[in-house]
């Protein structure tokens, strides 16, 4: 069985923790306090203190859960690109203006660089798919 994350605080969550943990373990706290809404006559229902710990690990794995997929939102936009995606799709997928594409997509490339996970070769050619061609603008 996989292990259970019970853990009151976002600043306890472990960058090493697995998502597919997290999502686990969301779902299952998440199920444990709508089990303990449905069933809330004694003796059915666990001690408050229990719910009260279940939902906070929940709404510790939710945003631990939003952070983890957030951050993969420039990786994805990259490989839109890469493959033929328009500015224009990119932004009606995310609601996002093409500005904040550039400007998202940019950064995101920069600390790839930074971190020696791209080369200056690679750096190059992701900022290229979000400039905008001589003589107009990208959509």
């Amino acid at each position: 069985m996989k292990s259970v994350l019970h853990i009151q605080r976002l600043d306890e969550l472990a960058a090493t923790v697995s998502l597919p943990q997290l999502l686990d373990s969301y779902l299952l706290h998440l199920r444990t306090v709508i089990a303990a809404a449905a069933t809330n006559l004694p003796p059915l229902a666990p001690p408050p203190a229990v719910v009260a710990g279940h939902a906070l690990s929940a709404v510790v794995c939710a945003c631990g859960l939003g952070e983890r997929v957030a951050s993969g939102r420039w990786e994805m936009v990259h490989e839109a690109l890469a493959h033929g995606a328009t500015i224009a799709q990119v932004c009606a997928a995310s609601g996002l203006e093409p500005d904040e594409i550039r400007v998202g997509l940019s950064s995101w490339a920069d600390a790839q660089h930074r971190m020696g996970c791209f080369t200056t070769r690679e750096f190059d050619a992701v900022l290229a798919l979000v400039s905008p061609p001589v003589g107009g603008d990208q959509q």
